[in-house]
């Protein structure tokens, strides 16, 4: 398997256990405030990937002020910025018009890797983008009570932040492994949202298991090896076709909902599915094809 190859397949199972967060995130946000689950998950990752550095012999780097800088803000974009945002926006808009807006990730990554990146995609793979894109609209409901304009635009800068933190490591000048930039997020995370899980004051009352259980598998599954499987995959790739990629954790949410959570799913669904994994595969399809051996101009 080729080096980009390698890369697709590890980017593909990182938005797999993106999509299995909605599970673990129903599950707790009835028995915990979103802030001290998200200080929760970063408390129990953390230790994780401090193990893993030791064990590996991986050093944390030591950036300069630059890319110190940009390491802070992607820490912070994709933790306490990201949830802070979507919820406030949630208090005045409906969840289906949030659902919308977050559909846009792909289209909204592959624009912060033109605009902050200063990568230059070919027209081929923005075409995908926007077939990726159109999937996710078509899986959404077509029903819903409209949001205000001031919810939804809160939900469309949770959006932003979310591209920030997944592509920010492209505009380093220093070379972090991937086992280091997860220790970093996950130790910017904990900082940034532990002053407001304090502040929630939730940590003296009784908490029912299975919240904890599906904290403890988000912190383990999608965060240790969620992102160390993003980030070795975003090493071996470009930022905008990284960026196609993030199309598949709706997909792997809305299937695991219906299998797990016995949520239907229609036709409209479907479709979505069907346009989404079309955009990923064209995506592979060229570099797959460059693999096969030309036994026709052998035979010449």
């Amino acid at each position: 398997m080729s080096d980009k190859n390698l890369g697709y397949a590890y980017l593909t199972l990182a938005m797999l256990l993106v999509g299995s967060t909605v599970v673990a995130s129903k599950i707790t946000a009835g028995a915990l405030p979103p802030f001290t689950a998200t200080a929760l998950r970063f408390a129990l990752a953390l230790p994780c990937f401090l193990v893993l550095l030791r064990l590996s012999g991986t050093r944390l780097p030591r950036p300069g002020v630059r890319d110190g800088a940009i390491l802070a803000l992607q820490g912070l974009a994709g933790t306490a910025g990201y949830t802070a945002l979507l919820m406030a926006g949630l208090r005045t808009t409906s969840a289906v018009d949030a659902g919308v807006i977050l559909g846009t990730l792909p289209v909204v990554a592959a624009v912060v890797a033109v605009v902050v990146i200063g990568e230059r995609p070919r027209p081929a793979l923005l075409a995908t983008i926007a077939l990726a894109a159109i999937g996710l609209f078509i899986l959404q409901p077509a029903h819903g009570a409209a949001g205000s304009t001031t919810g939804n635009a809160l939900v469309f800068a949770a959006v932003l932040c979310e591209a920030l933190f997944i592509l920010l490591d492209k505009r380093l000048r220093i070379d972090v492994p991937p086992l280091a930039l997860s220790t970093l997020m996950s130790a910017i995370g904990l900082a940034a949202s532990l002053p407001f899980a304090v502040a929630e004051g939730a940590w003296s009352a009784p908490v029912a298991p299975a919240a904890l259980l599906a904290v403890g598998y988000y912190a383990l599954v999608p965060t240790v090896a969620g992102f160390l499987l993003w980030y070795a995959g975003t090493a071996r790739v470009g930022a905008t076709e990284a960026a196609l990629f993030t199309a598949l954790a709706p997909v792997a949410a809305l299937l695991l909902a219906a299998l797990l959570l016995g949520e239907p799913v229609g036709w409209r669904q479907l479709a979505g599915i069907g346009f989404v994994l079309a955009a990923v595969g064209a995506q592979g399809w060229p570099a797959y094809r460059t693999r096969q051996p030309r036994r026709a101009l052998a035979r010449r």
